[in-house]
């Protein structure tokens, strides 16, 4: 094969290979999918309580022709649905002026080279990276999109949370007073 072909070619695998993520899920939705926790919580750097969670989905349904689930993560439950842009919510604290609920944009597809950073629910905003990080856990090691969110009312208590595409959320820790809670993905079943 002449090298100009092979060149092509490669061009050819790499622009598929780089668009694979915006064909892929973020966080994949089916019914049973499940997550499993390491939740530490630290002061000081030194762990003072640790457990186990776990997430997962256990509903599905339709709402004006687009297909919803019901994920638990993380103690609370969120009505959500994945778009070729991303994961999307339904805030079910508020709703417009029509009376409907509304659907934010929670974990956007990152751009290729620079930080987006948009709004979600009141005045909470979301930073995604372009890089991804490796990230180590017990289930294995990940590449993952990093998203910082930030809550509008108290910024200094931002969320770092970092999702492998495909597989779900890998690692999560944010402030909670003068302490610090993380979850360690260590393992995960998708159906």
């Amino acid at each position: 094969m002449n090298s100009r072909l092979t060149y092509i070619l490669t061009l050819a695998s790499f622009g598929l290979l780089s668009s694979s993520l915006f064909a892929q899920s973020l966080i994949p939705l089916d019914l049973g999918n499940q997550w499993v926790y390491h939740r530490e919580l630290l002061k000081d750097g030194e762990v003072i309580e640790r457990d186990t969670v776990r997430n997962w989905i256990d509903i599905s349904f339709d709402i004006a022709g687009k297909e919803y689930y019901s994920l638990h993560e993380f103690g609370d439950v969120f009505v959500v649905r994945n778009s070729r842009k991303g994961q999307f919510e339904i805030d079910t604290l508020s709703r417009g002026e029509d009376g409907k609920f509304l659907e934010v944009m929670m974990f956007r597809k990152p751009h290729k080279k620079k930080v987006i950073e948009y709004q979600t629910f009141g005045e909470d905003r979301v930073k995604v990276y372009p890089t991804k990080e490796r990230i180590q856990s017990i289930a294995g090691d990940f590449d993952c999109i990093k998203y910082e969110i930030l809550p509008g009312n108290n910024p200094d208590r931002k969320i770092e949370t970092y999702v492998a595409p495909g597989i779900g959320i890998v690692f999560q820790k944010w402030k909670q007073g003068d302490k610090e809670v993380v979850h360690r993905m260590i393992a995960f079943r998708l159906r």
